[in-house]
């Protein structure tokens, strides 16, 4: 196929004689770094954002791709802290109650720049596309 031809042509996989397909070491380390990546998602997902284990699972799947090293390393550290504080663990679960976001200069979120995301409208996002 055009994908296989594709990570031949890269170095991520071997083929041999027998057509049998083995992962060299360079593309051994890239699948370890997008399973790590999945782990590290799914987790995210499921156990601080409270996600359903089947939409963390597509959504990590969606991702792990596209997240670079330094990114897991940091979110993984993110995970690690909330998980080990319930009262952050209970946070990120629950969100941050709109009645904390009295004006932007108090809200950890918004800012007079950047409106309450929850709170956008379509009207907002015409005005200001992303």
């Amino acid at each position: 196929s055009t994908s296989l031809a594709s990570l031949k042509k890269k170095g991520l996989v071997d083929e041999d004689d027998n057509h049998f397909l083995r992962l060299p070491p360079k593309g051994h380390t890239i699948a370890l770094q997008i399973r790590k990546n999945h782990m590290i998602l799914e987790t995210f997902f499921k156990d601080v954002l409270g996600v359903e284990e089947e939409q963390a699972l597509i959504d990590a799947c969606k991702m792990e791709h596209l997240l670079s090293p330094e990114t897991g390393i940091r979110l993984l550290a993110l995970v690690k802290t909330i998980l080990t504080n319930e009262d952050l663990k209970k946070q990120a679960i629950e969100g941050i109650p709109c009645d904390l976001c009295k004006s932007p200069v108090n809200c950890p979120v918004c800012s007079e720049e950047d409106p309450c995301p929850l709170h956008l409208t379509e009207e907002d996002l015409k005005l200001r596309p992303i």
